[in-house]
């Protein structure tokens, strides 16, 4: 059969036709195509599976790259789906696809054979790392070539070849002005050479070396944008170095500007992040001066999915959170079991030794920790009884003991039923009312160890509620419940009204919590003039405060900073301030505005004074405001 010729579209961007990889020459991604592919230093999205996956584990959150562009007579399509784990580096999966359909194909007498088409496609499995020194990330991509053309017959011709890419970013932290925020990367696509062999001819991908220089810098004041340069260099087997250079000008989330050279052609580019959404990016580029003198348009859409990184940072510590709940709720129970044996030990132990009044208490504190457990009701049952007998049985021997005494059997019937009596309203914690039966009966009956045992069990038992319901207004005090520590006093008060003990402890309690009523209301007072920038006014309520609690590290700090702020003044920033000022910065355009507030303190530190570094501060502070009223929502 006669060979076969099909006129293929020539390829509109190799310079030297079979010495640079076919995607090499195209690129992927409308924002590196924005940056005249000068990527490979910045690399800091999904497309980092191609231009550089040392750059994958710089990606915040999971997100997947749809990319589409037209070409004069055919496509070109790519696809990438990352996420970061918090410990284990970044995975990413990628494909690119280069198509060209309708090519006319005809013998070598130039007859028409027939129409055929022609697909290269390349499949990605990558994986980067940042390493924990020297700010150097290293990353792999293994990917899977497949070719198809049409062969002698008109069917295509297919074949796979596997290849490695491995790629290095360097982000140190230079001293300097004019090298500090740079990144330096590299990337080697092919260092295992993928090979396909189509018809009689192997096509043996080239090794192509890529490496490049990024630098942000910031403009600071309340705006603080942020301006991207990047240039690169690429070089594949037998063929001349091609240099890139391109910009990124963060305008604001939503607006994103970019332009760059690509060896020689220029490039325009922007995109835009939709805010209210906060999980989808659009990026568009545009290539102007390719050789055919047709604009090439491109186009990608970032879907962000999951937590972020910081996201799950916190939820790793409200778990850790939540378990230590679950353990001081174990431990709590393990406790209340451990007192549960105790008291039944002791109940039995007392009850055994004859003591049945310390066992009724211990039956009856076992009763409330597990109301439910019929051993404690059936002791209680026995000890009343029992004691109803025991009184009986001293009754007679005291009215025998006193024979020549008249001893009136309503005396005993008197002693006998004020004891029941009391024993009831003992049972019901009403130990007022129960001291008082005791006494009555203790009166007619004055050398009765059981009612003398009964008044002093009853005395300290109501020693311990008084203490209790204080304890507990204390507690309700340091939770700013004042409404119930007042109750609780009031009821404490009312237990026992004539022990004086009793009420000057109350009368502390009670100082206490006006104090603590002052202390809040000066408090309030301070952190509203704070937030309207009054100072004054400020540091006057938060030193009345102070002279309540000289202690608290809130009101202190706050007292701190309204005198900081009261007596700031905008300072030249150098040296080291400057770096780190500009550090917080980027930490800030990219949304991280509690690390920046970090980075800003350190500041803060060496000079508290300085307004810029302080009104920075605010602002970042007020951006984290309003994230939590949002996700409140």
């Amino acid at each position: 059969m006669a060979g076969l010729l099909w006129f293929f579209v020539p390829n509109i961007y190799a310079q030297d036709a079979g010495t640079q990889s076919l995607f090499m020459e195209m690129g992927m991604g409308a924002r590196a195509q924005g940056f005249g592919k000068a990527f490979v230093a910045v690399a800091n999205d999904g497309s980092a599976v191609f231009w550089n996956p040392a750059g994958l584990d710089y990606i915040q959150q999971g997100n997947a790259i749809f990319y589409h562009t037209t070409l004069v007579a055919g496509y070109s399509n790519f696809a990438s789906v990352t996420y970061p784990f918090l410990n284990f580096g970044t995975f990413g999966l990628g494909v690119a696809r280069f198509a060209v359909d309708g090519i006319y194909l005809r013998t070598t007498d130039n007859a028409d054979y027939g129409i055929g088409d022609m697909n290269h496609e390349e499949f990605y499995l990558s994986y980067g790392k940042k390493l924990p020194w020297f700010g150097l990330s290293l990353g792999t991509t293994v990917k899977i070539i497949r070719q198809s053309q049409p062969g002698d017959d008109v069917m295509n011709v297919t074949d796979i070849g596997t290849g490695l890419d491995v790629g290095l970013m360097y982000k140190p932290e230079f001293e300097s002005a004019l090298f500090r925020n740079m990144a330096f990367g590299m990337n080697i696509q092919n260092i295992i050479r993928p090979k396909t062999r189509l018809q009689t001819k192997d096509d043996i991908q080239p090794i192509n070396f890529s490496f490049g220089i990024a630098k942000d810098f910031y403009f600071g004041g309340d705006n603080l944008k942020r301006l991207t340069v990047s240039t690169q260099i690429d070089k594949s087997e037998k063929s001349k170095v091609y240099p890139h250079f391109g910009m990124e000008y963060t305008i604001h989330r939503m607006l994103t500007a970019r332009t760059g050279f690509d060896n020689g052609q220029m490039a325009f580019g922007v995109g835009t992040e939709f805010v209210q959404y906060e999980k989808f990016q659009v990026d568009y580029s545009i290539n102007i001066g390719n050789k055919i003198g047709t604009a090439l348009h491109r186009l990608a859409l970032t879907v962000h999915f999951g937590k972020t990184i910081d996201e799950r940072i916190e939820i790793a510590k409200n778990l850790r959170l939540d378990e230590d709940r679950k353990l001081v709720a174990k431990t709590q129970e393990n406790a209340r079991l451990k007192a549960i044996k105790e008291h039944r030990a002791m109940g039995q132990e007392h009850f055994q030794k004859g003591n049945l009044l310390q066992s009724l208490v211990e039956y009856e504190q076992l009763s409330k920790l597990d109301p439910e457990n019929e051993e404690a009701k059936l002791y209680l049952d026995s000890i009343n009884y029992l004691m109803d007998e025991q009184l009986a049985k001293q009754l007679a021997d005291t009215a025998s003991s006193m024979a020549k005494i008249t001893i009136d059997k309503e005396n005993n019937k008197f002693v006998m039923e004020h004891f029941q009596k009391g024993r009831q309203l003992y049972q019901k914690e009403d130990y007022i009312a129960a001291l008082s039966e005791f006494q009555n009966a203790l009166d007619r009956s004055p050398n009765n160890t059981e009612i003398i045992n009964a008044l002093n069990n009853t005395r300290s038992m109501l020693d311990k509620k008084i203490g209790s319901v204080i304890a507990r207004a204390r507690a309700s005090a340091a939770a700013n419940n004042f409404a119930e520590a007042l109750k609780l006093l009031s009821e404490a008060r009312a237990l026992d009204p004539n022990n004086q003990n009793i009420q000057k402890e109350i009368d502390t309690e009670l100082k206490r919590i006006s104090n603590r009523l002052q202390f809040l209301e000066s408090t309030r007072n301070g952190l509203d003039s704070y937030q309207k920038g009054d100072y004054a006014a400020a540091i006057e309520s938060f030193e009345k405060a102070l002279l309540i609690d000289p202690t608290n590290a809130t009101v202190r700090e706050y007292h701190k900073k309204a005198i900081v702020r009261g007596f700031a003044s905008f300072k030249t920033l150098e040296g080291d301030y400057e770096k780190w000022y500009l550090q917080g910065v980027d930490l800030y355009v990219e949304g991280k505005y509690q690390q920046a507030i970090l980075i800003w303190q350190r500041i803060l530190e060496k000079d508290p004074y300085n307004k810029r570094v302080l009104n920075a501060v605010d602002k970042a502070e007020e951006q984290l405001r309003n994230q939590k009223n949002m996700k409140r929502k």
